[in-house]
């Protein structure tokens, strides 16, 4: 019974101990973090961190985060966040915001909030902890700023492709979105379209020049390689856009490939470029012109299937040129 007691003893010890070192490391972890993103020259900072959860949980509060990149103009800022793990699992984390925190941008402040907004993040326990999976979920967002929306829900996940490294699979998926009186009249000043935008979803896999790890989260950021979009969908009132397609992603971020574009109603896509003026109202035209022809050589002329072209930098719509490209570059 005495050999019993003092193995008890022994090990509570030992795990009290276990717990006392692993909370130290989330500190100096978390610590050690913000002082590279200072070096890489961020605004980034934090009032205190603390952690609790004593004796099965790491229970991690960082109070007052901010974190501004150089020179991009955007930035990040809360009353807190929190991650939890349990402390035999420390390389599986949930993450929770505040219900309301703020970024910036060059276009100006944006203050989120939302009933709920959590994430879970798994990393693989080995050097460098890379990225296995990970699952966001909010609900309720309204989003104020320049461009005003309200979101039911969102729902994002990305999980590593087994066979590649530096492969993930990503989905998301977008509910009941309902842009501000503002932004609405900016994307659809004709109000040919409904208050509320259904949905939106995407399914895709995208290959990286390296894993996502530890040390991904800076200024040095993987860039993706390749693009099999499975497909990018949008339901809008009687607009409905879907997509799919794959594209070979250069080191200058440059695309070669094609995304084949179905659009039902598709005189709607282009009431929107138009309203938002994201083409030249003569280039518009012309596309409408070029693109009508098509639908009606198809036999459905309310239905537009075209090959988006991407080639050396630029972008082309059928026969149509749109011009440059846009880079596929994270920054």
């Amino acid at each position: 019974m005495r050999a019993l007691l003092i193995i008890v003893l022994v090990a509570g010890l030992g795990w009290c101990g276990y717990w006392f070192i692993g909370a130290s490391a989330h500190k100096r972890t978390v610590a050690n973090w913000f002082e590279l993103r200072q070096a890489e020259g961020w605004d980034a900072g934090y009032e205190r961190v603390a952690v609790r959860g004593f004796p099965n949980r790491f229970d991690t509060t960082l109070t007052e985060p901010r974190l501004a990149a150089p020179q991009s103009g955007w930035g990040y800022e809360a009353p807190f966040l929190q991650m939890f793990s349990l402390s035999y699992k420390p390389h599986h984390l949930i993450a929770v915001w505040p219900v309301e925190w703020q970024i910036t941008s060059p276009q100006g402040p944006w203050t989120i909030s939302h009933d709920d907004a959590r994430a879970s993040i798994v990393f693989a326990p080995r050097m460098g902890f890379p990225l296995e999976r990970a699952t966001f979920v909010a609900s309720d967002i309204q989003i104020d700023g320049p461009d005003a929306l309200d979101v039911a829900e969102i729902r994002l996940a990305v999980e590593r492709l087994p066979v590649r490294d530096a492969g993930y699979h990503l989905g998301l998926a977008a509910s009941d979105l309902r842009p501000a009186e503002g932004l609405r009249k900016t994307l659809d000043p004709g109000a040919d379209l409904p208050a509320v935008i259904e949905a939106i979803a995407l399914d895709a896999e995208i290959d990286f020049d390296r894993a996502w790890d530890n040390a991904s989260y800076g200024l040095d950021q993987p860039q993706p390689t390749r693009i099999n979009l499975d497909r990018a969908e949008a339901r809008w009132g009687d607009l409905r856009l879907r997509a799919s397609g794959a594209l070979d992603i250069g080191a200058d971020g440059r695309a070669d490939g094609e995304i084949t574009l179905d659009a039902q109603n598709w005189r709607l896509l282009l009431d929107l470029i138009r309203g938002a003026e994201l083409l030249s109202g003569d280039l518009v035209d012309q596309a409408e012109g070029v693109l009508g022809l098509l639908a009606r050589l198809s036999g459905d002329e309310d239905r537009l299937k075209i090959p988006l072209t991407f080639t050396e930098g630029q972008m082309r719509a059928g026969p149509l040129p749109l011009g440059p490209a846009p880079l596929f570059r994270l920054r």
